[in-house]
């Protein structure tokens, strides 16, 4: 007793039959051991474990206080919700509420494991090893469907037996089998653990893989898969859902090449298994060349009119769901609308092909990529919590900033906000994870293959920096995102690795400009014409009756010749006194004021620093483009004697719009052959800011901060972008 009072410690132990044969022994045994140690002892433990937990997953973002906290509450419920053995997976809704009836889907391996896997890569091998665990209740499974032999996963379970009875948009979705062999490989790739592919994973790989020599067939030489359904839970009972069969290629591909794979070990106890393993599910040879053969006849749907994949071979044929006339309280559409309603038209709850190609983008062209989001954006509600995410993630593999950091934005509020309207039955784990990668996947443009670790780095407007910790096949790398693109080595051995599709060593560190090409404009930034422009103005505002001031110097920046008469003629009052015509003549009066004077240039005539910046960006092998509204440009360069340093000099002439319209830094990208994304612009114009941020390209302002306030970063002078070169 102290101060009257009596103190009661107790020990409560949790154990279960499932994980050992004798529980109450069990804890007896627990109970003891606990029982050495007090409690700072124990709160010292779990300081120490957490310590580590962070070290690896904590996602740093640098500018936006507000979106570090929320990606910590997320990268934390990640380690509440994560089964720590192969008794145990994730929950959809986690421990945080009973939507789901804490059932399993293919979340995990879609969306958690990936988030997993480049920090925690042993609590990602625990979820496979419960795959591993309820392989023969999938073999039962497949029996139960009807097949001969091999294994089908269930759709939502938690022992290992199907818990749903609705088998359209539930029992149909085949690409599971895919998923998880899917999320066996990447494990592999990331970790290159040999052993736990072969006494783990070939077994599920080979058993899910025979499934899809069921269910598909060979047709005129193409390998189809009929009456299946894809993630897209508003469409179901499909043939050649693109995500389903992308999914099957790549899985029977690898099924395929895993024998190969494990005979180059060398390895006679790894073969010794192997051959056990294959005469014990009767597995031959025969099997895989059919399973080569399938996956290299595979048929992808492709609509050639709208350069698309379709999501299936009928998607196309479907009308389109009246969403003009869909009201907001008819969201989400299955708790309105009968599900065969839903099916006879082209909406989508979910990514579908977009999620296809961010898991399999080599089955795909950017073009092709980019064209399928335009259109499958416009036909997706959204309303399942998985989809904002990849929708983010793809944004951003297209060349999309702003849409991708909207859709990051979405995903983040989607639980703190409860802006479904269902986060009182628990938070929405795959959603969690989801953010987590498009920070990892969508920003910093991580992927894993057998040739290794590949980046696309981009940084949001509104951030100033992101940093994270990755772990790939005994390293440890730090990734950060700011000015430049660093990449640091903390512990391993050197590895390749690439960005933007460069290669590069990766010793200790790293820092890589993100960018592959800069597009100049040239009045203002190379060459100070600005003031020969203002004083040819001037001489025609005068000849025509009237004094301009310095105010139209800066209006006049970046635009068309034909704009910049509008503004002086205004400025004089004289905006509706001349035709069409006439102001064709006055413009080109001008044009031959401004050429006496320029005709004078020489390269002493260059802008501070911007020999030295053209130098050392053309020394770097980057590709240079002149993006000028001017018409004089081709004249100006050759005086300047800096024509040699360009491989693309944009005609304004060939510009329907221009600036602040996009269309000639795009131009200018596309004679580049350069993505948009990429490209850095550098401008002195308000206008012409505006023009490459429409371009989706970072900008660079020269001039005053006072005048460029749409530019987050301006400098004086072209000298002072030394972190360029």
């Amino acid at each position: 007793k102290s101060n009257g009072h009596a103190n009661l410690t107790k020990y409560c132990i949790l154990t279960d039959g499932l994980r050992v044969s004798q529980p109450r022994e069990r804890a007896i045994t627990l109970i003891r051991a606990v029982r050495k140690h007090d409690f700072s002892h124990l709160v010292s433990l779990q300081h120490d474990y957490l310590d580590r937990y962070w070290e690896a997953s904590d996602i740093e973002i640098m500018g936006e206080e507000s979106i570090q906290a929320s990606l910590r509450f997320m990268v934390f419920q990640l380690l509440q919700s994560v089964g720590i053995d192969e008794y145990s997976n994730v929950s959809a809704k986690g421990l945080s509420g009973e939507g789901y009836e804490g059932h399993y889907f293919w979340d995990t391996e879609i969306y958690v494991i990936p988030a997993l896997q480049m920090s925690q890569p042993q609590m990602a091998r625990s979820l496979l090893e419960y795959r591993y665990r309820i392989l023969p209740y999938a073999r039962q499974r497949a029996l139960e469907l009807g097949h001969n032999k091999g294994a089908a996963y269930p759709w939502r379970t938690i022992s290992g037996i199907e818990c749903s009875s609705y088998f359209p948009a539930g029992t149909a979705q085949y690409h599971i089998n895919a998923d998880i062999a899917y999320s066996f490989i990447q494990h592999y790739l990331y970790t290159g653990d040999i052993s736990f592919l072969v006494y783990r994973g070939a077994e599920v790989i080979w058993e899910t893989a025979r499934i899809w020599l069921e269910i598909g067939n060979n047709t005129e030489g193409r390998f189809m898969i009929h009456n299946v359904t894809g993630p897209d839970e508003y469409t179901a009972i499909v043939s050649n859902n693109y995500y389903t069969n992308v999914m099957a290629k790549y899985h029977l591909t690898w099924a395929g090449k895993l024998y190969s794979l494990f005979e180059e070990t060398g390895d006679i106890d790894i073969m010794g298994h192997v051959h056990q393993l294959m005469e014990r599910i009767k597995l031959d040879s025969s099997e895989f060349e059919l399973m080569g053969r399938a996956a290299q006849t595979m048929y992808f749907p492709f609509d050639a009119q709208r350069n698309i994949q379709p999501q299936d071979d009928t998607f196309l044929q479907k009308p389109i769901w009246p969403f003009e006339t869909t009201t907001e309280q008819q969201y989400p559409l299955l708790l309105h609308f009968h599900p065969l309603t839903i099916y006879r038209f082209q909406v989508l709850k979910q990514a579908d092909t977009v999620l296809a190609h961010y898991l399999m983008e080599e089955y795909s062209t950017l073009e092709v990529m980019r064209n399928s989001f335009d259109y499958y954006e416009l036909l997706t509600t959204h309303d399942s919590s998985l989809s904002a995410c990849i929708y983010g993630i793809m944004a951003s593999r297209c060349g999309y900033p702003e849409k991708a950091y909207d859709y990051f934005l979405e995903s983040v509020q989607l639980d703190l906000m409860d802006t479904h309207k269902n986060t009182k039955d628990g938070l929405h784990m795959a959603n969690i994870s989801g953010t987590i990668l498009s920070v990892i996947h969508g920003f910093s443009g991580l992927r894993v293959s057998d040739g290794g670790l590949s980046f696309r780095p981009k940084l949001p407007k509104a951030w100033t920096g992101y940093r994270y910790q990755l772990q790939y096949r005994h390293r440890k790398l730090m990734v950060e995102m700011g000015e430049k693109f660093t990449l640091k080595l903390k512990a391993g051995k050197p590895l390749q690795i690439k960005v933007n599709d460069l290669t590069y060593v990766l010793k200790d560190e790293l820092c890589i400009n993100p960018i592959k090409a800069v597009i100049f404009d040239l009045d203002g930034v190379l060459t100070d014409t600005s003031h020969h422009h203002f004083l040819a103005w001037q001489v025609l505002a005068r000849e025509l009756g009237c004094d301009i001031d310095l105010s139209v110097k800066d209006a006049v920046k970046g635009i068309s010749r034909m704009e910049s008469l509008d503004i002086v003629l205004k400025e004089c009052g004289l905006t509706e006194k001349y035709s069409h015509m006439e102001k064709g003549q006055l413009a080109d009066q001008k044009n031959a004021l401004y050429l006496e004077t320029i005709r004078q240039f020489d390269p002493s005539n260059l802008a501070k620093g911007a020999l030295t910046i053209l130098e050392g960006l053309k020394s770097k092998g980057l590709k240079l483009a002149l993006a000028s509204a001017s018409k004089n440009a081709p004249l100006l360069l050759n005086k300047l004697g800096i024509t040699h340093y360009f491989d693309a000099v944009v005609d304004p002439r060939t510009i329907e719009n221009g600036k602040p319209a996009a269309d000639i830094f795009l131009k200018a990208a596309e004679m580049l052959t350069v993505e948009p994304e990429f490209c850095l612009g550098i401008e002195d114009a308000y206008a012409g800011i505006e023009s490459i941020h429409s371009a989706g390209m970072r900008a660079i302002g020269i001039g005053e901060k006072t005048l460029l306030t749409n530019c987050k970063d301006v400098y004086p002078s072209l000298d002072l972008l030394t972190f360029l070169t």
